[in-house]
């Protein structure tokens, strides 16, 4: 995939995705195989280098962030080892220092390193209200973090969910319907099923199955608000 633009913003994404996309699928046909490791080739990398290319991270950088956020997502799973869930913490420290680092080289004119001029990570570090900026360091960074850690995620999973489904298998890998019309028939002859395919696909088999809650067991106070 091609580096950040240099003008990203959001409006801008399905434009980025199309343009990534088709250098991917450009690459998969010049190997010249009719197998595909849908995952790994296609449903990571495109929301992935779309959500990097909107933040303005710079391209050299993008591998090791890539693996920072998986070694992040598989300590998530509680059935993992302790070595694994270690490292997970660490790689969440090397991004939160990488993210900080970047925000104050982008502030700072003088320093090489710094993100790319349009993307979002230029404008949470250099764009503000009067004097004050539109966020400090520290809310910069964690929003950062958030965005690279679970921005593109549920899209990846989408993709690979849906594929799935399009192809009528369950999830043991057996025909759902064997003999049948497959639901990506269905849609290679009708396109413009495509957006409310896209609708059933998350309501159908959504890519997350379940999310973090969080609730006080005490009163406490937080912003200048009693939580009970």
């Amino acid at each position: 995939a091609s580096g950040p633009a240099d003008k990203a913003p959001y409006g801008e994404a399905p434009a980025i995705a199309a343009t990534i996309g088709a250098q991917l699928l450009t690459a998969v046909k010049a190997k010249q195989s009719r197998r595909l490791e849908l995952m790994s080739t296609f449903s990571l990398a495109l929301p992935s280098s779309v959500v990097l290319t909107i933040l303005g991270i710079p391209s050299g950088d993008w591998p090791g962030i890539l693996q920072w956020v998986g070694a992040v997502e598989m300590a998530h799973d509680i059935t993992q080892t302790a070595g694994v869930q270690g490292m997970g913490g660490t790689c969440a420290m090397a991004l939160n220092t990488y993210f900080r680092a970047l925000i104050h080289g982008t502030r700072d004119s003088r320093c090489p390193f710094h993100a790319e001029r349009g993307g979002v990570m230029h404008s949470l570090a250099t764009e503000g209200i009067g004097d004050a900026p539109l966020m400090s360091a520290e809310e910069a960074q964690a929003t950062a973090v958030n965005l690279a850690v679970a921005g593109f995620l549920s899209a990846a999973f989408l993709i690979g969910t849906g594929m799935l489904n399009l192809l009528g298998a369950a999830p043991d890998g057996s025909l759902r319907n064997p003999g049948g019309e497959r639901p990506i028939d269905v849609l290679r002859s009708r396109r413009e099923l495509m957006p409310s395919a896209v609708e059933e696909m998350l309501r159908f088999d959504s890519p997350f199955q379940l999310t973090d809650r969080y609730v006080v067991n005490s009163d406490v106070m937080l912003g200048g608000v009693q939580l009970h």
